[in-house]
């Protein structure tokens, strides 16, 4: 507690599918696995990747996981009647030039960036107003998660060694207790915005609160951790009381005490400007199965089959992201656009089309330099509607022809004609999709829906072919579309 003039706010928030924080090792994944990969004896080595947790063994939320996503919801509230703030960045590419940008919410109440803030021409360092005092998974059902595993961009068959398995939370609700100190606030806006009051700015920060939808954890771009707010309980103690003070045996009880109920509907803005309303782009395609669609079969034996699989109820958002970035690199390749083999760590290259679309992350010998990027669209589950059908296989004896003796085998798959939809959305308002994004992404949905690429397990065996519900379109894709694709200039000119 910094100061006897503070405002509480307690969110709860709400996750819609599952969710993934990190173990808290500091270390990155790929040397982990890389370390794994060294002591595994075969090619069947799985390598977790745990959630995070305490000491105790129980998943817990880290707060930079979830304050990082909170000042860049924040950034988009710009505040009325104000200079540009001027910066000099400490990234040693720019070399020291400065830049200029609005001032928002998030320079007013979470402090200075990682870089120096100059005022007239002095470094002006300033602490952060807000806090995030406490970080709570109030539920959450862990879970080991899918094995999962990459597919090779030359060979059409999964890599050898890159099966993981990334455990993950079901049903997570998660309570963010957050503490604004008025005082610092008082300053912050003295020094970059002396018309605004901090008690103006604090109640635009519950307004913010009430319209944030954050993506939190990793594998957001494969409809992971999208989150909602519930409720907000909200406070002020200006200054805090000697009985507030000792209405509670911790600190945390006396915050929780300052935080009172809030109405549902949204307040007005006091000092900012409400985000501007950009549309979100999103493709929904409606697909029926054209034959058998078999998706990550389990092995559930019987009595009489001991050989028996059974499908999954779903087709992963991994695995609509990695088939259709998969067709947009040959769609690329094929009109004579560079673009990255994305599945082969040294032939990344974080700058083609696809990684600007998609994302993409190093690999150990990968000629992209940086952390990686998150892609522009995410992709959602789509889930199976039907009936089931089980089917009997018998390999063939490669010396007599006939049916191998002992190999008969069972799987249970969608039958023809069980639907799905896949849905394809824009990741954030702030980073727009392009439009030749969009129709590269329409133009790989209408091969997979043509029947040129199949889905899910056994595609090369009469498994996997989806096609549009009758009645149903994609968006058009106008001729002069690979224009405007980056790398695509000099050979349309050409």
């Amino acid at each position: 507690m910094r100061s006897r003039r503070i405002g509480i706010a307690l969110v709860r928030l709400s996750v819609s599918g599952p969710v993934s924080f990190g173990d808290p090792q500091r270390e990155l994944v790929q040397t982990r696995m890389r370390r794994a990969l060294a002591d595994a004896k075969g090619d069947e080595m799985l390598v977790d990747v745990p959630i995070a947790t305490d000491p105790s063994g129980q998943a817990i939320v880290r707060g930079t996981s979830v304050f990082g996503a909170l000042r860049s919801h924040l950034a988009s509230y710009l505040v009325r009647d104000t200079k540009d703030l001027r910066f000099r960045p400490i990234d040693s590419v720019l070399g020291g030039a400065s830049t200029t940008r609005p001032c928002s919410l998030a320079d007013l109440l979470c402090g200075s960036e990682p870089e120096e803030l100059n005022s007239q021409g002095k470094p002006s360092l300033r602490p952060s107003a807000l806090r995030l005092v406490a970080a709570e998974l109030t539920d959450g059902k862990p879970s080991e998660g899918t094995a999962r595993t990459a597919v090779s961009r030359r060979h059409g068959s999964a890599e050898a060694r890159k099966l993981f398995r990334r455990a993950q939370l079901e049903g997570a609700r998660i309570e963010l207790l957050l503490q604004v100190d008025l005082s610092i606030l008082d300053a912050s806006c003295a020094t970059i915005a002396p018309q605004v009051k901090a008690a103006d700015a604090a109640a635009d920060l519950v307004t913010a609160l009430q319209q944030w939808q954050p993506l939190l954890g990793g594998r957001v771009g494969t409809g992971w951790g999208r989150a909602h707010v519930d409720d907000i309980e909200w406070g002020v103690k200006d200054p805090l009381d000697l009985t507030s003070l000792l209405a509670g045996s911790t600190t945390i009880e006396v915050f929780r005490g300052i935080a009172k109920a809030l109405p549902n509907s949204p307040r007005e803005l006091l000092t900012c400007l409400a985000p501007s309303s950009t549309s979100m782009w999103n493709v929904d395609a409606a697909l029926a199965c054209g034959d058998f669609l078999l998706l990550d079969p389990r092995q559930q034996p019987t009595a009489q089959r001991n050989n028996r699989a059974v499908t999954s109820d779903r087709v992963t958002g991994s695995t609509w992201r990695g088939l259709l970035r998969s067709r947009s690199e040959f769609i690329l390749r094929t009109c004579g656009v560079f673009a990255c083999l994305s599945s082969e760590g040294e032939e990344i290259c974080g700058e083609c089309p696809t990684c600007t679309l998609f994302g993409w992350a190093p690999g150990p010998r990968s000629r992209a330099t940086g952390v990686g990027s998150r892609g522009l669209i995410g992709f959602a589950d789509s889930v199976v509607m039907g009936d089931r059908v089980t089917l009997d296989h018998g390999p063939v004896d490669r010396f007599t022809g006939g049916a191998a003796d002992g190999k008969l085998f069972t799987r249970e798959s969608w039958a023809l004609g069980s639907t799905l939809t896949l849905s394809i959305y824009q990741l954030s308002p702030h980073r727009p999709v392009p439009e030749w994004g969009k129709d590269l992404v329409v133009m790989a949905i209408r091969d997979v829906a043509s029947g040129f690429v199949g889905v899910g397990n056994s595609t090369t065996r009469g498994y996997g072919t989806v096609h549009l519900q009758e009645g149903e379109a994609l968006p058009g894709v106008p001729d002069n579309w690979l224009e405007s694709v980056p790398g695509a200039q000099a050979e349309v000119t050409s």
